[in-house]
């Protein structure tokens, strides 16, 4: 099973595939939680800490997309002029 999930791969992604991504990877987690909770063992030691990962990646790419959108209407802005009262 595929766990590392690419951020250049993400990063192809528009905002909505990301959060349905982000929910898979959540589900994911918590059936791994919950496998270790009753006393199983996960498909793969690793496999917790990879979802942990794969979780931050797919927020940090959504910050990333949020962050973006104002910069380009940053340039549009114009700065107040100081006026000087003598």
């Amino acid at each position: 099973m595929k766990f590392k999930i690419k951020a250049s791969e993400l990063r192809k992604l528009n905002e909505g595939s990301l959060k349905d991504r982000l929910n898979e990877e959540k589900k994911k987690l918590m059936l791994l939680k919950s496998q270790i909770a009753a006393g199983a063992t996960p498909e793969s030691t690793s496999a917790v800490r990879e979802t942990k990962k794969n979780i931050a990646r797919i927020l940090t790419i959504l910050t990333d997309k949020k962050n973006k959108a104002p910069e380009a209407t940053k340039g549009s802005l114009k700065p107040k002029e100081e006026t000087k009262n003598k």
